[in-house]
């Protein structure tokens, strides 16, 4: 009832519907669901706990959630990101996610996993060049980063290094270096929880 009222009075501009973020993950599908049924547009915003929803008027020819391949890629990067960063951001579902990238605005937890894996980044384009003393640096300051994922490869300095290998000269001796630090840090590297 209240979204077919709504919908008589979408026609004003800027006319929204907000529903607070106390109703539950289920009612808010729900909604969205009967949203469409009305020819309503419906979004969720915020994240987690924080999370509302609002209805608005469908505006011809523009849909708020298209996203291109790329995007889409990055979109499940971000989602990635959230579950290695855990807590409340491992429950972020794939629409906070596009939201988050579209907005580029990132919780402070997820900034940090995100500056990682581009700082794993900067140590695979190292390998790839050779440069042993760039990638000494680089593991001296943050060991993990060996068996990090590349923000935009997706690919582990581990393996880049081992490709990188069969090169010979210089190439073998960051691969060493990579497969040293990944042993060492494997040894001192408290064991995951159950």
């Amino acid at each position: 009832i209240l979204l077919g009222w709504f919908q008589a009075l979408s026609l004003l501009p800027g006319a929204a519907l907000e529903f607070p973020a106390s109703i539950s993950k289920e009612t808010r599908a729900r909604v969205h669901e009967t949203a469409q049924s009305f020819s309503l547009e419906s979004l969720s915003q915020g994240v987690g706990a924080g999370r509302f929803l609002r209805i608005f008027a469908r505006v011809a020819g523009v849909d708020p959630n298209a996203l291109s391949k790329d995007e889409r890629k990055a979109v499940d990067r971000l989602l990635g990101w959230c579950q290695e960063a855990g807590g409340g951001l491992a429950n972020t579902s794939r629409g906070e996610a596009a939201e988050m990238f579209c907005e580029r605005r990132l919780d402070p937890r997820l900034a940090e996993v995100k500056a990682r894996h581009e700082r794993a980044s900067v140590l695979v384009e190292a390998i790839r060049q050779s440069d042993l003393q760039e990638v000494e640096r680089l593991l001296q300051y943050e060991p993990s980063l060996a068996s990090t994922t590349c923000a935009r490869s997706g690919e582990t300095p581990t393996i880049v290094a081992a490709a990188h290998a069969s090169s010979g000269g210089p190439a073998l001796k960051v691969s060493r270096l990579v497969r040293q630090t990944v042993a060492a840090h494997a040894k001192t590297a408290p064991a995951p929880a159950p």
